[in-house]
């Protein structure tokens, strides 16, 4: 029973770090895409968007 929990908490952190890096190279690809001087300001695009509430 207690192979099975180490086994399974041993596959969480697997797909944990995977999704990190994933997340990484999407962000990195994103960047290079868009340009990495170009940055978004949240607050700004909301009120843009939905104007002021």
């Amino acid at each position: 029973m207690i192979a099975v929990v180490v086994v399974g908490v041993v596959w969480m952190l697997i797909a944990a770090g995977a999704a990190v890096l994933l997340g990484r190279a999407a962000s990195r690809a994103d960047h290079e895409e868009l340009g990495s001087e170009f940055h978004w300001d949240m607050a700004e695009l909301d009120h843009e968007v939905f104007g002021s509430r």
